[in-house]
């Protein structure tokens, strides 16, 4: 089956949805109530301090660790392109959209 013929910044969407961008959002929630938790002041965690929170440092974090994330599911999906392909999941590089080569 050959996929349908695409415009050349629709299939860079293929990039982005190959990241699997909708997990980052449990692992960044994680993250977060890690972060906050280690620079509490309190002993319970309902206490928050949000005052005192670098902006710089968050985002950075944040977004080193979707990089991180988004590295892993690649990684994961290069090495599942078979079994992908024999149980019909993850069609974007085992059924053709994204070739291996690239990365």
């Amino acid at each position: 089956m050959n996929p349908a013929p695409k415009s050349a910044w629709i299939s860079w969407l293929d990039y982005i949805f190959v990241l699997r961008p909708m997990l980052f959002y449990p692992g960044w929630s994680t993250l977060l109530a890690g972060y906050f938790i280690a620079g509490s002041n309190y002993s319970t965690v309902i206490n928050w301090s949000l005052t005192n929170i670098d902006h710089t440092v968050v985002f950075t974090l944040l977004l080193s660790f979707a990089a991180v994330m988004g590295s892993s599911f690649i990684l994961n999906q290069l090495q599942d392109v078979e079994s992908d392909r024999q149980n019909k999941k993850l069609f974007i590089i085992s059924g053709g959209l994204l070739k291996e080569s690239t990365w």
